[in-house]
C-alpha cells in the first residue's frame, strides 16, 4: 500500500468514526477541545460539535470512501 492509499483510509476512518464516538463518548472529545471540559461542554457547545462532526461524517467521509 502506497502512502497516499494509506492516507485516504486513514482519512476515510477518521471521519466515520467522529460522529459516533462523540455521540458515545463525547467526554473524550469534551478533553480534546477544551481545557476546563467539565464547566465548558454546554448543551450549545455539544450542539455545535455534534453538527460539525455530522457534517464530516456526511459530506467529507463519502468522498475519502
Amino acid at each position: 500500500m502506497d502512502g497516499h492509499k494509506f492516507h485516504v483510509l486513514f482519512g476515510s476512518m477518521n471521519y466515520l468514526s467522529m460522529f459516533p464516538s462523540f455521540i458515545l463518548a463525547p467526554w473524550i472529545w469534551a478533553k480534546v477541545f477544551m481545557v476546563d471540559y467539565e464547566t465548558a461542554m454546554t448543551a450549545e457547545a455539544t450542539k455545535s460539535i455534534q453538527g460539525v462532526f455530522l457534517c464530516l461524517l456526511v459530506v467529507v467521509a463519502p468522498s475519502y470512501c
